[in-house]
């Protein structure tokens, strides 16, 4: 334990007794185990390559932990119940999740999220999960009314449709947002603050259900933007809409983010919020 403190610089405390004086008994049933997390993100086509490797320099070197990279095309061929962290980086590279993976993937990763695995998409991977609706209840919003923060509802192929000036979301060029924290979710342990910045840079909005406090979801319009050019109707749009959810699907979790947490590792203060995914996912 003291080598351990030399190298982190964590600092232990000894305890006499398993016994609190207030709150669950250090030992009880009450208490967590945290499991070792084994880890697959995809790489190749459909991934994006900078997305991967931010993602695989954190893991590599920055945090020292382990992990196996999947050929996204080799899904199907994979033993998932080998790993219980599965990651879906950015799209890029001109093809797509939907293309590589298709229905018999989503269906794989469903079986496998509900036996106990978490899975963690990002931005693009992020849409392909939202857009099915098998495994989460977030959506990608597509369509706006013209000049209005006002949803267009995609209508069923049997529904007819009404005429109206619609418009997809603008892309945030690169901006810092500020984003709302939920104490309550396992996503933002160690923070010891309700806001954080956040990077922008896309198209992304996500809602999910009503009434159904997010881990994480962007200030009100009139304090959404820290620095950068957001559009006055992009604030509108993204006001209290998601930028991290976390949710349970039968055994398992499925983590969703807007926008890419490991952006170019240079936004250290996401990864506490993108490691207590892998770390704690699968053991709560």
């Amino acid at each position: 334990m003291q080598e351990i403190s030399n190298v982190t610089g964590i600092h232990f405390d000894g305890a006499n007794s398993g016994y609190t004086p207030e709150g669950p008994d250090l030992g009880s049933n009450d208490m967590v185990f945290v499991e070792k997390p084994k880890v697959a993100i995809l790489t190749q086509m459909p991934t994006d390559p900078t997305s991967y490797g931010a993602i695989e320099f954190l893991f590599d070197q920055r945090y020292q932990l382990p992990f196996t990279s999947v050929p996204a095309y080799l899904l199907s061929d994979v033993k998932l119940k080998d790993y219980n962290v599965i990651i879906l980086p950015d799209e890029g590279g001109g093809s797509s999740y939907k293309a590589i993976i298709g229905d018999d993937g989503i269906k794989k990763l469903k079986d496998w999220v509900e036996d106990g695995g978490t899975l963690i998409a990002i931005a693009g991977g992020a849409s392909f999960i939202a857009d099915n609706g098998e495994l989460t209840s977030i959506r990608k919003i597509r369509k706006f009314k013209k000049d209005s923060a006002e949803k267009v509802t995609e209508k069923k192929d049997d529904e007819e449709s009404k005429e109206e000036e619609t418009e997809s979301p603008d892309v945030i060029p690169g901006a810092i947002g500020r984003a709302v924290l939920n104490s309550k979710d396992f996503l933002v342990y160690g923070y010891n603050t309700d806001e954080i910045p956040v990077f922008i840079y896309s198209s992304n909005v996500f809602e999910g259900p009503i009434g159904k406090k997010q881990a994480v979801a962007y200030a009100t319009s009139d304090r959404l933007k820290i620095s950068g050019l957001i559009w006055d109707i992009s604030k509108q749009r993204l006001e209290n809409k998601v930028y991290a959810s976390e949710e349970a699907t039968g055994e398992g979790h499925v983590i969703l983010f807007a926008e890419d947490p490991t952006f170019r590792t240079y936004w250290e203060g996401l990864d506490k919020l993108f490691f207590n995914g892998v770390l704690f996912g699968p053991s709560l």
